[in-house]
């Protein structure tokens, strides 16, 4: 086949590039591989931890209706709360739904210590209990997830969502 000059000599840059990328990727060595299961073990327990507070969060709103005497207003989850669902009764945090213990620093401790942390079960509770202030208040509701949900298996949010339920 013919071809032009400047066309052959694209074609060799880019496999050139692509040969420097390869030595490259071999001299990162095994672990390099384990990065996409990181990534998949990962986005499991994000699409846990948002299930987890799609299912706490009725009862989370009604609980701090019931104590704030007040309609209560439901936010995203926010970095500012250690990726946790801020509850707000007039404009005023009361709770945060399921935060994330490993994102809790001085600040946001701090910040979780003036407000109710609502939990889906006793192993959450002690983990964040590591992580926040000593005072914490914290409200369990008891939720267990299908043996699916655990972090190894990545699946959809909507998907972990049909597969929670509620202890009677």
């Amino acid at each position: 086949m013919w071809t032009t000059h400047p066309h052959w000599a694209a074609e060799q840059k880019q496999l050139q590039a692509q040969a420097a990328r390869d030595a490259w990727v071999a001299d990162r060595g095994p672990h390099w591989d384990a990065i996409p299961s990181q990534r998949a073990l990962h986005e499991a327990a994000k699409a846990a931890l948002l299930a987890r507070q799609a299912v706490l969060r009725p009862l989370a709103v009604e609980f701090v209706a019931q104590q704030a005497g007040g309609p209560v207003g439901v936010r995203d989850p926010d970095p500012d709360w250690a990726m946790g669902t801020p509850l707000y009764v007039d404009d005023l945090a009361q709770a945060v739904i399921s935060p994330v213990a490993s994102r809790i620093n001085d600040q946001i401790k701090q910040r979780l210590a003036a407000v109710t942390v609502i939990v889906a079960s006793t192993k959450e509770r002690n983990r964040l209990a590591k992580a926040c202030a000593d005072e914490q208040r914290f409200e369990q509701f008891e939720v267990e997830t299908a043996e699916s949900m655990k972090p190894s298996t990545a699946i959809s949010v909507q998907k972990a969502s049909g597969r929670l339920f509620l202890r009677h």
